[in-house]
């Protein structure tokens, strides 16, 4: 089984896959390469993958802060994260 979710501060997908055999649940966010973690609990993932979103984000700024200014970290919004 898997999960999908809005990240709501930032309209990114992230995608969640059931427990796999050893037990971690793994987030990715299709959007962002590289962009994935993995928690012992939906709810870990869920929070760690929301910390990688944000370490992307930042590099993608300090890239190319030109283009990339605008979009918003974790927890910037006005509205809670996933």
């Amino acid at each position: 089984m898997s999960w999908t979710f809005l990240h709501a501060d930032t309209g990114l997908v992230v995608l969640v896959e059931d427990a796999d055999e050893r037990g971690w649940f793994v987030a990715d966010v299709p959007l962002l390469p590289g962009c994935v973690s993995q928690g012992r609990t939906l709810e870990d993932a869920k929070v760690n993958i929301l910390g990688a979103i944000e370490d992307v984000l930042e590099v993608l700024r300090q890239d190319d802060p030109e283009r990339y200014s605008t979009l918003t970290s974790p927890g910037e919004g006005s509205r809670p994260g996933v």
